[in-house]
């Protein structure tokens, strides 16, 4: 299954456009060094979301790509980040 029609490849990410917004895959420009790349939850004192310190790492985000990269060509899963698209 490839969802949304996106391309399994590593090189080959792809974009969602919708109205307001788009999405796409993480990819290692987006990481920027402290705690604005981490998972923000909407709750996080319900989920207990306490990061270490090394979780905010170039090294950190550079595995979760990894793992990104991985559950999609194994079809397993699909992740993504959300962009507004302003003016």
């Amino acid at each position: 299954m490839d969802l949304f029609r996106l391309p399994r490849k590593k090189h080959s990410l792809g974009r969602i456009d919708g109205e307001g917004v788009y999405l796409r895959p993480a990819r290692d420009v987006d990481f920027e060094p402290g705690e604005s790349c981490a998972p923000k939850p909407q709750f996080p004192e319900a989920l207990g979301a306490d990061l270490a310190a090394d979780d905010l790492t170039r090294t950190a985000f550079q595995r979760r790509l990894s793992r990104q990269d991985r559950e999609r060509s194994e079809d397993q899963s699909y992740g993504f980040l959300v962009f507004s698209v302003l003016g």
